[in-house]
């Protein structure tokens, strides 16, 4: 009851923090609260700190952005008022409550494992975005290998992988801290979510929904642009980012699942 309790007020806590931050939308904010109270309660509230962790992270990222307000970024001016959507939560955090229900069920340390590599995956995914447009250089195409325009999935800078490594390698170390130093599954919380972000850039490089602005002629993953509905020149229209960053997290979950029973 207690454990529950301190679920409910830590949840609350940072739903009011993320929503007067502008981080996320009201009802981004509950589900993420919700995912934090089940997280807690199923996994405790040592390991709910990483999911703390990884947000802060990823909101303090996007803040960084949006004060710099670099130029070469494709904003999106309904995230940047009121912050990230529903679809959005659900999509990075589906996965990582999934993990934690299976090990509620089961009590395999395995799904720990996954689950961190999971929240790990989207932090990384994110660092490697919101710190990689502020790379002098235009990113390249993970598949085709050439330059491609700042802000369209598939692209990957070194400044943005360095970052996405970096916060692997944090995720790593401050497991280690929690759970004692385990070379293998601190080799895990590495190499799992970059194994997932760079299987999310792939996706993002041949299958990502696009758009062609029909004013201006920008390519973009956005349904709008100057204010007009763009064309769609490649994708299938469910596969939009959110999906892309879904099976990001899955592939994670896998590789974490399959390196730790190796």
């Amino acid at each position: 009851m207690e454990n529950i309790l301190w679920s409910a007020l830590i949840a609350f806590v940072v739903g009011c923090l993320v929503v007067y931050k502008k981080s996320l939308t009201l009802p981004a904010a509950s589900l993420a609260a919700f995912m934090i109270m089940l997280l807690s309660f199923f996994v405790g509230l040592k390991n709910m700190t990483f999911l703390l962790v990884a947000f802060f992270a990823i909101s303090a990222a996007d803040h960084a952005v949006k004060n710099k307000k670099a130029p070469l970024a494709e904003k999106d001016k309904e995230e940047e008022k009121h912050g990230r959507r529903f679809i959005q939560v659900a999509a990075n955090g589906f996965v990582a409550c999934l993990m934690t229900l299976i090990y509620a069920l089961t009590k395999k340390e395995v799904f720990i494992v996954a689950y961190i590599a999971v929240l790990t995956e989207s932090l990384a995914d994110s660092l490697a975005s919101d710190i990689g447009i502020f790379s002098k250089k235009a990113p390249i195409d993970i598949c085709r290998l050439k330059r491609t325009e700042p802000g369209i999935s598939g692209g990957i800078s070194l400044l943005g992988s360095m970052s996405a490594l970096a916060g692997s390698v944090f995720m790593a170390v401050y497991t280690a801290l929690i759970r004692g130093f385990v070379v293998k599954e601190f080799l895990i919380i590495i190499a799992a979510p970059m194994i997932g972000m760079f299987f999310d850039s792939v996706l993002g490089s041949l299958f990502q929904i696009r758009y062609r602005c029909t004013v201006c002629g920008k390519l973009t993953e956005k349904k709008t642009h100057c204010k007009k509905l763009c064309e769609r020149v490649k994708g299938p229209r469910f596969l939009d980012n959110n999906a892309v960053n879904f099976m990001g997290n899955l592939m994670a979950a896998a590789a974490a699942y399959l390196m730790y029973s190796m």
